[in-house]
């Protein structure tokens, strides 16, 4: 993964109830080596482990969705004028991680008011993704799901075309004109084999956050 010039390296667990994201290696403060979401019960419930504060927040799905509300309107962000533009649908992508893809080019439009200040973003979307690959397991889907906790734009991000597992996605972003980053993520390497439950454990000695203040 790399996202506005910082790295990360992580490995994925799934199962047909559990998933399990990992991050093993990372230059990207805001995403430290250690940073995990265990999903559980089909990805109805979600684990965020913080490795810097040796503590762990546990949500429901609705609580997460809430969360991330409550964030957006912390921001005072509003979002005007949104609007989707498909530019590829269903092309040729080649070979991803050793699999035929499909390819998918999006182009999200609109403009964003925060503090009083007019932004206007562009942000054009690529994906690779793999018909041959089910989902490997719904508890994934918060890894390859996008919300921003702004209903407007999480109708645009909630994409149904894509034709298989995402294996690869480029964001270019622009803001008023001017570029204002890429993030690139990729899957490098599948591989099948059993999946021991402690894989999902909880790491020890850590301190459950108490985070229900937020969510009201």
């Amino acid at each position: 993964m790399e996202k506005f010039g910082k790295k990360s390296t992580f490995v994925v667990w799934a199962t047909d109830g559990k998933g399990k994201f990992s991050v093993t290696e990372s230059d990207d403060p805001g995403m430290p080596t250690g940073t995990s979401i265990i999903a559980l019960d089909g990805g109805q419930r979600y684990i965020l482990i913080d490795p810097e504060r040796r503590a762990f927040i546990d949500l429901t799905r609705d609580q997460y969705s809430s969360l991330r509300e409550k964030q957006a309107e912390a921001h005072g962000v509003q979002i005007l004028n949104p609007k989707l533009e498909e530019l590829v649908v269903n092309g040729d992508g080649g070979v991803v991680a050793g699999n035929k893809t499909r390819y998918f080019k999006l182009r999200i439009s609109l403009n964003a008011a925060e503090d009083g200040r007019q932004i206007a973003i562009v942000a054009t979307e690529e994906f690779w993704t793999a018909p041959s690959l089910p989902d490997p397991a719904p508890s994934l889907d918060m890894l390859t799901q996008q919300v921003s906790g702004l209903a407007q734009l999480d109708e645009l991000l909630d994409y149904k075309k894509l034709r298989g597992y995402p294996l690869k996605r480029v964001v270019q972003l622009q803001e008023n004109g001017q570029f204002a980053g890429s993030s690139l993520v990729e899957v490098t390497q599948i591989a099948q084999s059993p999946v021991p439950d402690s894989t999902f454990d909880l790491p020890t000695g850590y301190t459950k956050l108490d985070i229900s203040g937020r969510l009201q």
